[in-house]
């Protein structure tokens, strides 16, 4: 005797949403995650604030490389913003949220 068969039932299709941690943008013809890019960019700006801070210090101060190096900076400050104002972080490093040296750049401008 066969057994009864059992009903097919369609199975749902895999979910291919994203969870709210991970966010996903498209650079390029590339998907990335939104974290990698912030972690990426938060290291860049430790990075960008130990070299200000050691040229800064230097006899003679090379105010050419140290704007650029502030400028760089204040980019990336302003791609952790972009992603904070669309909510696509909760939170980001402290450093991060530091005023851009704007000022520091028109002192070295009048000198």
């Amino acid at each position: 005797m066969k057994s009864p068969e059992k009903p097919r039932v369609n199975k749902p299709a895999p979910s291919t949403a994203v969870s709210d941690d991970e966010h996903l943008i498209v650079i390029g013809k590339e998907k990335v995650q939104v974290n990698a890019v912030v972690t990426k960019v938060a290291e860049d700006i430790a990075f960008l604030q130990a070299r200000i801070k050691q040229m800064e210090s230097s006899i003679p101060v090379n105010k050419v490389m140290l704007k650029t190096y502030k400028d760089m900076l204040a980019s990336r400050r302003a791609v952790l913003a972009w992603f904070e104002e669309h909510e696509m972080v909760c939170s980001l490093p402290e450093y991060s949220r530091q005023e851009t040296p704007q000022d520091d750049n028109e002192k070295l401008e009048t000198g």
